[in-house]
């Protein structure tokens, strides 16, 4: 597909006049609009990046409303995530994608995170989506509960169509639709998600790369293998004295490693809690 600009004709007294007013307005926007399935498809299918993706309709009041917010998210959140977690932001038009992209959409307008392109269709074979290694890293706390390490993550391979995307990777967004609602509901994704790869170390034996994680990646490693050995049997406790040090450091500048230490170690937590109360489903089964 060959896109065109066509030539303004204006007059400027100043460079930044000419640079407001004849330049494409999408050189100047951080939203870009989907205008085809396939745009859509490569903009989400990467590897790196996340998306956020705002469904609307024109004739929609809330869609209008949430227009200007949606713009001002995209041009302060980029810079808070950082270069190591770019991200992306998509418009949607549902009057014209009604019968694709929109069709399972219950009303608008609606926002979605979109995970990296790794539980994401390529053109044949995909790898295993973060819900499946999740699953997989349960199964490990699993296998730690009943006394043993023996972590093995199985990948798999699966084939479907070229347009159509994994659910799981698809993360809702519920609330407010207001500037730090958004950038809130984003950052605890991506968190989750960076816990969630890190978790699947801690939990495995021997070392283990995770690419594109920071340069604490090794002592959130350490952090967590030293709280699984002496996590203790009353959860309930563990989880409140770990939920006081978090209010107490939250404000703490100087405290920020240990700030993420311990909501590393409240992740890890709840995974144990969570194998544990299926533990429990299981024997009264028995």
């Amino acid at each position: 597909m060959q896109i065109q600009f066509t030539k303004a004709k204006c007059v400027y007294p100043a460079i930044t006049l000419f640079l407001l007013i004849c330049m494409p307005s999408s050189t100047l926007a951080k939203v870009e609009e989907v205008g085809t399935l396939q745009q859509f498809i490569d903009k989400v299918n990467t590897e790196k990046n996340y998306t956020l993706v705002e469904y609307y309709t024109t004739w929609c009041s809330h869609c209008k409303k949430l227009g200007p917010i949606f713009e001002d998210v995209s041009e302060s959140l980029g810079t808070e995530l950082g270069e190591s977690q770019p991200i992306e932001f998509l418009k949607v038009d549902c009057d014209k994608f009604d019968g694709t992209l929109c069709k399972r959409l219950p009303g608008f307008p609606v926002v979605e995170l979109y995970r990296p392109a790794k539980g994401f269709v390529k053109q044949q074979e995909e790898e295993e989506s973060v819900a499946q290694d999740e699953r997989a890293l349960k199964r490990s706390l699993w296998d730690w509960l009943s006394g043993s390490l023996s972590f093995i993550t199985r990948k798999t391979q699966q084939q479907r169509l070229s347009w159509e995307l994994d659910p799981a990777r698809i993360v809702e967004f519920k609330g407010n639709r207001n500037k730090d609602t958004f950038t809130k509901f984003v950052k605890s994704v991506v968190e989750r998600d960076r816990f969630a790869r890190i978790a699947e170390v801690v939990f495995s034996d021997g070392e283990a790369n995770v690419d594109g994680e920071g340069g604490d990646y090794d002592r959130l490693v350490k952090v967590g293998r030293d709280f699984i050995s002496f996590v203790s049997r009353d959860l309930k406790s563990d989880r409140k004295k770990l939920q006081n040090i978090l209010k107490h450091q939250e404000d703490n500048e100087e405290g920020a490693e240990n700030y993420e230490a311990v909501k590393f170690q409240l992740y890890l937590l709840g995974l144990v809690e969570e194998q544990q109360a299926h533990k429990g489903l299981m024997d009264d089964e028995l």
